[in-house]
């Protein structure tokens, strides 16, 4: 069995910090709004693919683009974009770490997922990463009370999650401000936990993501930012991994590009509506109004399109200085040697490529 890291569990909130779990799901939870296309059904040859997901502003949007017709997650049943590249998608809805679960176990083709934490897995199932959804600014931080500067976090412990974004967000900004991460102790604790227990005064430093730390923020007194992942810009990145398995059967090539159609097709109506807006902060969680939401995207900018997902993956500085620092910090905390990773590397176990990309802007073959 591949051994996961902890959690980036993204999990539903009240005001009050409740947690609500969901369960894996492949059932549609948005109505079809009008005008959108209706779902054809599946021919029995039709090839079959699934995508594991939680609930995340730029993971969410696969839940709410089945509302606007552009897939549809039930198999048999296919939604605008399936169509277009013959494909039926099953989406599973997952907590995070289940999702990471099915696709190492191979229960799922795809999987929403972090940079940070497919490399490890990839090691036990090669994957491609097909394109990135969103990059972290600033909505990873550590906030405090009662300690006045970074300075100061060396005499408390901030709590959050260990060997996961969170960790390796608090040591790259140290690292950037010149600070040895040895001498500032960081001690393992739930988002939604530490987020409360900051709120109660029963710590005095955490470090947690979006949606806890917009709420962390309003709800408690004299909470300072001391850092934030906009300090180490495009370091964390939210993507969608395929397994190099799934990819080499029937239509693998098609669900690809499906999969980057659809998203990037419900970020250009995301861009022009903001009721989608807020639908899409209902499914991260909070009850946000627009202005809220609006926040939440600035802190996890989207890669809206297909040209800028590609930026960012023909990137040197991405190549050549990020993931080195990734797989370092992979080392760091599992004990082992990162997989080998590469871009336009088919032999590596984590291979970044824009071919899907590329596929995505040519269209299907007819």
């Amino acid at each position: 069995m591949i051994s996961r890291w902890s959690p980036r569990l993204l999990a539903a909130l009240a005001a009050g910090l409740a947690v609500a779990l969901p369960g894996c799901s492949s059932d549609k939870d948005e109505p079809v709004r009008p005008g959108a296309v209706p779902p054809a059904t599946a021919d029995a040859d039709t090839p079959v693919f699934s995508l594991a997901w939680s609930e995340y502003p730029s993971w969410s949007a696969f839940g709410v683009a089945e509302g606007e017709g552009l897939i549809d997650g039930a198999q048999g049943s296919m939604g605008e974009m399936e169509q277009k590249w013959d494909v039926d998608v099953v989406l599973k809805q997952a907590d995070y770490d289940p999702c990471l679960g099915l696709y190492a176990d191979g229960q799922v083709d795809a999987v929403c997922i972090t940079n940070i934490d497919i490399l490890p897995l990839a090691g036990g199932r090669p994957a491609v990463v097909a394109f990135p959804t969103s990059t972290s600014v600033g909505g990873d931080a550590v906030l405090a009370v009662g300690v006045d500067d970074v300075a100061g976090l060396k005499a408390v412990d901030t709590r959050g999650l260990e060997a996961t974004v969170s960790q390796y967000v608090f040591r790259r900004c140290l690292e950037e401000r010149g600070e040895n991460p040895m001498d500032y102790p960081y001690k393992s604790m739930d988002p939604a936990e530490a987020a409360r227990a900051l709120q109660d005064g029963q710590i005095k430093s955490c470090c947690v993501w979006n949606p806890f730390l917009l709420s962390a923020e309003k709800n408690t007194p004299n909470a300072q930012r001391l850092m934030d992942s906009s300090e180490i810009p495009e370091e964390v990145i939210d993507l969608v991994a395929i397994g190099k398995d799934s990819l080499a059967k029937e239509g693998g090539d098609r669900f690809a590009a499906c999969l980057a159609e659809t998203f990037h097709a419900f970020n250009t109506k995301l861009n022009a509506d903001d009721d989608l807006k807020v639908a899409l902060g209902e499914r991260v969680g909070m009850k946000l109004s627009l202005e809220e939401m609006n926040t939440v995207m600035e802190q996890s900018r989207f890669y809206a399109t297909a040209e800028e997902a590609k930026a960012l993956m023909t990137k040197a500085e991405f190549a050549e200085q990020t993931m080195p620092k990734v797989a370092e910090f992979t080392a760091n905390h599992t004990g082992a040697d990162a997989p080998s990773y590469g871009f336009e590397d088919d032999a590596a176990a984590l291979n970044f490529t824009t071919q899907y990309l590329d596929l995505e802007t040519a269209g299907p073959a007819e």
